[in-house]
């Protein structure tokens, strides 16, 4: 359309009058001046970082980086399903736990999501303080269900909960919890000479060490916030993969009893140096009392396949 002919909207005018008028756009700047330069800044830098800067950078993570995440995306993935599982078919556990484990659980994914977001838009080490976090929440749910006297959970509800507590009572159970915690805050969580290094945001390249060491924390954390989602809901399949159902004193309780096949699998998933099948079943005897009501029997409970029909 000619920019003389009458504008399209209907107001009568010539379109370069009127739909067609370039539009001045206000821009809040900063500026800075000497005698030789004046150097100015937009001030709406968050929003282009968030919106064009990453855009690049997420596209070279995918690039470089995408085969890496799926095996931890299908874990996360089966970490979601089982916590969903058991808004429908773990009904006997006590509404205390329930509420609080749920939400302990959910906020655990999520802190894993947002890590991952944030490794994949160029923020390595800030993506590290929420795989931490996450695991922080994982040792807490390990903790509360292996308090048979609900002292932990009492605390926890009344925000009197003390999380060191957990790691030591997690890392009794799955030692590598304990490791992966050390690890996370000598290096990462707190304030060290690191933070004064400036990293700028710049696309990924591929075989980065460092980046893949932040992916190796992620697959870690979430292999232990599954591990954590289903001592927390032990009914909601038929069968699980790391703890089993025995009887401690005529009381319902699991231990860590991973089959052969299952620890080798854990042990190449998680695919850390000097870690075995056997250093996966470090941990077995484990045990923890049931949360239920009454004494619903495990196999009542759908398998993986059944619960998605």
């Amino acid at each position: 359309m000619a920019s003389n002919q009458k504008c399209h909207c209907g107001s009568g005018r010539k379109l370069r009058y009127c739909c067609d008028k370039p539009k001045r756009v206000a821009v809040r700047v900063n500026v800075a001046k000497s005698d030789t330069a004046v150097a100015v800044a937009a001030r709406h830098l968050l929003f282009n970082l968030v919106r064009r800067d990453i855009n690049p950078i997420c596209a070279s993570f995918d690039e470089h980086y995408g085969p890496h995440m799926r095996p931890i995306d299908e874990l996360f993935s089966d970490t979601a399903f089982l916590l969903f599982t058991t808004t429908r078919y773990d009904g006997n556990i006590r509404e205390d736990y329930e509420s609080a484990l749920y939400g302990l659980l959910q906020n655990a994914l999520q802190g894993l999501g947002s890590a991952t977001v944030l490794l994949r838009s160029g923020f390595p080490k800030q993506a590290l303080v929420l795989i931490r976090q996450a695991i922080e929440i994982a040792a807490t749910v390990i903790h509360i269900v292996g308090d048979d006297t609900r002292k932990a959970l009492a605390d926890f509800t009344n925000g009197k909960y003390e999380s060191s507590k957990s790691i030591t009572k997690a890392k009794s159970a799955i030692p590598i919890i304990g490791e992966l915690w050390g690890f996370l805050s000598n290096s990462y969580v707190h304030i060290t000479a690191m933070y004064g290094t400036v990293t700028r945001l710049r696309p990924y390249q591929q075989d980065d060490d460092a980046i893949a060491n932040v992916i190796n924390c992620l697959r870690l954390a979430t292999w232990i916030v599954y591990v954590a989602t289903e001592i927390a809901f032990p009914m909601s399949l038929a069968e699980n993969r790391y703890w089993k159902p025995v009887t401690v004193g005529g009381r319902n309780a699991v231990a860590f009893d991973p089959s052969k096949e299952e620890r080798e699998w854990a042990a190449r998933y998680l695919d850390q140096e000097g870690v075995t099948a056997d250093d996966i079943a470090a941990a077995e005897g484990s045990t923890r009392l049931d949360t239920s009501d009454d004494d619903t029997e495990l196999m009542d409970r759908p398998t993986a396949e059944q619960a998605t029909s």
